[in-house]
């Protein structure tokens, strides 16, 4: 079914299949809802329990995993299999089962930090504080892939870290081995998110005019997800590490 944004899930958008499905006494629906952009939805629209929402949605509710151009789409790549092997309405709602997929996302998140990303942290720290490094590291690109995805910083949207990762390889020279962590996401974490945008227009001279503008304009975060901690001051993680693990934490936001 094509859409203008198969990113955004509108109620007009579905309502015509709800429709149909009540005209059809139907149960259930498995549907496509793709744009012009080649993104595309996969949802399931079955039953609702509790309270219906109105207008002609009656007593159904929507699941569905979302496909994008140029993102990993995790998510979707190891849920596909299941669905080819759904036999029941229960196994087909267990490929879109929000709690399942977040079993399996923080899964695969244990594994990359056991296997890459605690081994490309770099300093001199317990196992603890390489545990809350990863742990503050993981919190802050999910948020920011958050934040860049309504549109504030700058036009990449969702895929704002990896385009951000792929202009330093660009543009800087590669000296450190932490050298992205150091010079644009300490400034990202720690000055851009820490002072409202009039308070920013001589800061980030250092890095390219480009991505001096999108730190500059970043909004005012009053809060404890990018203040300093301890660790911060100690530990960093190497371009390398970083490279493994964006591409998973992008992957992760993609399920709506």
């Amino acid at each position: 079914m094509p859409v203008a944004d198969a990113e955004r899930k509108r109620w007009s958008d579905w309502e015509a299949v709800c429709a149909w499905l009540r005209a059809q006494q139907g149960e259930a629906a498995l549907c496509v809802f793709y744009d012009a952009r080649r993104a595309f939805r996969l949802a399931l629209i079955g039953p609702r329990s509790g309270k219906a929402r109105p207008p002609v949605s009656g007593n159904f509710r929507r699941w569905s995993l979302l496909v994008q151009q140029g993102y990993p789409n995790r998510t979707f790549s190891e849920r596909v299999p299941l669905l080819m092997r759904a036999d029941s309405r229960e196994a087909l709602l267990e490929v879109f089962d929000a709690e399942a997929v977040g079993h399996a996302f923080y899964a695969a998140y244990v594994k990359i930090f056991q296997k890459s990303v605690v081994s490309g942290i770099y300093g001199e720290g317990s196992r603890q504080e390489y545990q809350d490094c990863f742990l503050a590291f993981t919190v802050r690109v999910l948020f920011l892939s958050f934040v860049a995805k309504k549109g504030w910083l700058g036009d990449q949207g969702a895929r704002f870290l990896l385009w951000l990762l792929e202009r330093y390889q660009t543009v800087a020279q590669q000296e450190e081995a932490t050298g992205f962590y150091n010079r644009w996401l300490r400034p990202l974490f720690f000055e851009a998110f820490r002072a409202a945008p009039s308070a920013k227009t001589a800061r980030f001279r250092t890095l390219p005019e480009d991505i001096a503008i999108i730190y500059r304009d970043a909004p005012f975060l009053n809060g404890e997800l990018f203040r300093r901690q301890p660790f911060d001051a100690r530990l960093a993680l190497t371009d390398e590490a970083i490279a493994r693990f964006f591409p998973c934490s992008m992957g992760s936001i993609l399920f709506l």
